[in-house]
C-alpha cells in the first residue's frame, strides 16, 4: 500500500489549524483543513451541529397593546394640560392618535403591508424577513439587538434606510421558542466578543 495514503493528516498540508472555544461547552476545539494532492480545500472540519432554522411568527400581543394604549393615553394627558391654543393642542392630539393607529397596526395587529410578520434565523447566521405582503428581503441582525427575561427587540437592517424591528413579548411566542431565542442570541454575543476582530 502507498505510503502517502497511510500519512496522518498532521503530516499533509494544511491551510488552516487553529483553536476555538465552543461558547456552550467551554471546550476548546481543534479545527482543520488540509489541501490534500489532487483535491481542492475542503470546508474547516468542526463539531459543531448545524442548527435548524429558527422560524418567529409573533402573535398578536395583547401586553404591547395595553403599553401603547398606556404610554399614548398618558401623551394625550400630557397635551391638554399644555397652556397652548387649541389648534395647537388639537393637531399635537391628532398626532399622537395617527402613531398610535400607526404602532397598532403594524406591531400588534399586523394589518399594514409594510408590517414585519415573520422572520427567520436560517441555519448559516442569516436571516429572511418576510412582510404582511408576502415580500421576502433578506437582512441581517443588527449590534442593537435588545434582549433580557421578559422583552427582546430584535433590529435588522435589510436596505440602505430601512431598519425594521421586531418586538417581543411573554405572549407573542410560546415559551419554549422565546427560550431558544434568547440562547441563540447569548451564544452569538458570546462568539462575536470572541472573534478575531472583536479583540484587535
Amino acid at each position: 500500500m502507498d505510503a502517502k495514503q497511510n500519512r496522518p493528516l498532521c503530516c499533509a498540508k494544511l491551510r488552516h489549524c487553529y483553536f476555538s472555544k465552543d461558547p456552550g461547552s467551554g471546550r476548546f476545539l481543534l479545527r482543520l483543513s488540509a489541501i490534500g494532492q489532487g483535491y481542492h480545500s475542503g470546508p474547516t472540519v468542526s463539531t459543531h451541529r448545524e442548527r435548524p432554522p429558527l422560524r418567529i411568527t409573533p402573535r398578536c400581543s395583547r401586553l404591547l397593546a395595553a403599553f401603547l394604549l398606556a404610554t399614548h393615553g398618558a401623551a394625550l394627558a400630557v397635551v391638554f394640560v399644555i397652556p397652548l391654543d387649541w389648534c395647537w393642542r388639537a393637531g399635537l392630539a391628532a398626532l399622537v392618535l395617527f402613531y398610535l393607529a400607526y404602532a397598532l397596526a403594524t406591531r400588534v395587529l399586523f394589518m399594514a403591508p409594510w408590517a414585519l410578520r415573520e422572520a427567520t434565523w436560517m441555519s448559516d447566521g442569516s436571516w429572511s424577513l418576510t412582510l404582511v405582503s408576502g415580500e421576502e428581503i433578506d437582512a441581517r441582525l443588527l449590534p442593537s439587538t435588545f434582549a433580557a427575561r421578559q422583552l427582546l427587540v430584535l433590529n435588522f437592517r435589510c436596505r440602505r434606510w430601512r431598519s425594521p424591528s421586531l418586538v417581543l413579548l411573554p405572549d407573542s411566542l410560546d415559551a419554549l421558542l422565546l427560550r431558544r431565542l434568547r440562547v441563540r442570541l447569548r451564544l452569538r454575543g458570546a462568539a462575536d466578543s470572541t472573534s478575531p476582530d472583536a479583540l484587535a
